[in-house]
């Protein structure tokens, strides 16, 4: 979540005239500790852009007016506050006017000015793994090669909260080659062969992405399949393949993947999914990371 703050700058004379502020002054404007007079900095983020997530309450779609003076003489400026802890600070503005630095905490000698907004950085709503949907859907394939895409939603209550970005830390279990997201081996002890799996999240900005599945049986060339993605708003798109593996190899390994799901406001959910081989094909099985 992102807050709006407006500051706004009026020039005065020493008779109380309006006059006018050279554009580099608007530059010097900081965003500052009403209490200790020091900039805002550490656990609380400013920028003059917001940034990609919403702004609005939760349950608001309202946008911010746009920026608009009341009066010719007076400048407004815009900038964006979010935290990354749960705090309470009281923000106040600072700004350099002929050498000196004139801060709205009534700290100015010869020059009070007492003017703050008190912001509350509560935490983050935290969901049940059941408001997650994973919908699995069968793009292609057939029994020894099978595309399934699926679609990761958060529905709260039974209402869309839109899924918007992910991430998620470098395991080692990239495969370099294809980009997968994760590959998972495993087995039926009354079979002679064993699934493999290889998994892709797309990023939210690909229309399309492809995975590589080992041979079928008797075939020496790996088969690529592509699948379109990204095709419903606010859902997040993984894009799953399962083959046969006939490696005579006798170790099974089961990995998971765990990721960062970022919701419309920026709220961070903390996800893994594994494939459950207990399954045919091998499906997801959604967990909190």
């Amino acid at each position: 979540m992102q807050v709006r703050i407006l500051v706004t700058l009026r020039g005065k004379d020493k008779d109380g005239k309006s006059v006018p502020l050279t554009p580099s002054i608007y530059h010097t404007v900081r965003l500052i500790n009403y209490r200790t007079g020091e900039v805002l900095q550490g656990n609380w983020q400013v920028s003059d852009r917001p940034n990609r997530f919403w702004y609005a309450m939760s349950g608001s779609d309202a946008a911010p007016a746009p920026l608009e003076s009341v009066e010719p003489d007076i400048t407004v400026l815009e900038y964006w506050v979010s935290s990354s802890v749960v705090d309470t600070v009281h923000i106040g503005a600072a700004v350099i006017l002929n050498d000196r630095i004139i801060r709205t905490n009534n700290t100015t000698v010869g020059d009070k000015h007492d003017s703050s907004v008190m912001l509350v950085a509560e935490a983050p709503v935290t969901y049940a793994i059941e408001d997650f949907k994973l919908e699995r859907v069968r793009s292609e394939g057939r029994w020894s090669h099978e595309i399934f895409h699926c679609y990761l939603g958060l529905y709260p209550g039974g209402r869309q909260l839109r899924l918007v970005d992910w991430s998620a830390a470098d395991d080692g279990h990239h495969h370099r080659l294809t980009r997968s997201v994760f590959e998972a081996y495993g087995g039926f002890i009354d079979n002679d062969y064993r699934w493999y799996v290889s998994c892709k999240l797309a990023a939210v900005k690909d229309k399309e992405v492809f995975l590589v599945l080992p041979p079928e049986k008797g075939e020496r060339i790996d088969e690529v399949y592509y699948v379109k993605v990204n095709d419903r708003d606010g859902e997040l798109s993984i894009v799953r393949g399962v083959g046969e593996s006939f490696s005579s190899d006798t170790y099974v390994r089961k990995e998971t993947f765990n990721f960062t799901a970022y919701d419309v406001y920026g709220t961070a959910h903390k996800l893994r999914v594994r494939p459950d081989f207990d399954k045919r094909p091998a499906d997801f099985i959604l967990e909190r990371g």
